[in-house]
């Protein structure tokens, strides 16, 4: 038996995050020891095994409701089953704070937003937003920048 047990669902359905799923599980199969040995719950070694099953067999052996994707086997001879949510992001929807915006919005004023750029970061929002009316977006986006402290030019 292997410490660390994985579920693979044999599927002709792929996307991004699926994919980055996967390029993580090499580093959470080796941060997976030492985390549970730090807790007192030693694995029962660092082996790891890939169970691929259909989604029918999934459903029949595994919790599948919960999304268990992944099963710990713990050196006591206990088990513990979890479910993986591994952090993305797409750039488009990146934003990088450089310096603090205003803690009183209406009376310090710490920069400014053209009409252009407003226009711009709601067409990168677009899809992210779920909106198909750049006017109602942009109205979004002008509010979000003064309550930051910036002033929006007309």
């Amino acid at each position: 038996m292997n410490g660390i047990e994985r579920i693979h669902i044999k599927s002709s359905w792929q996307d991004a995050y699926t994919e980055i799923g996967k390029n993580c599980e090499p580093t959470a199969n080796a941060l997976y020891p030492g985390i549970f040995s730090d807790i007192g719950m030693p694995l029962v070694n660092d082996a790891v095994s890939i169970i691929e099953c259909t989604k029918e067999e999934a459903v029949s052996r595994y919790d599948w409701k919960e999304g268990i994707d992944t099963i710990l086997h713990f050196a006591n001879g206990t088990k513990a089953t979890m479910q993986e949510k591994f952090l993305t992001y797409h750039i488009s929807t990146m934003t990088f704070e450089t310096e603090k915006g205003s803690g009183e919005p209406n009376t310090n004023k710490v920069g400014k937003v053209s009409q252009k750029q407003v226009k711009e970061i709601a067409q990168q929002k677009m899809n992210d937003l779920n909106s198909i009316n750049i006017e109602a977006l942009m109205r979004i986006i002008e509010g979000t920048a003064r309550q930051m402290g910036l002033t929006v030019e007309e």
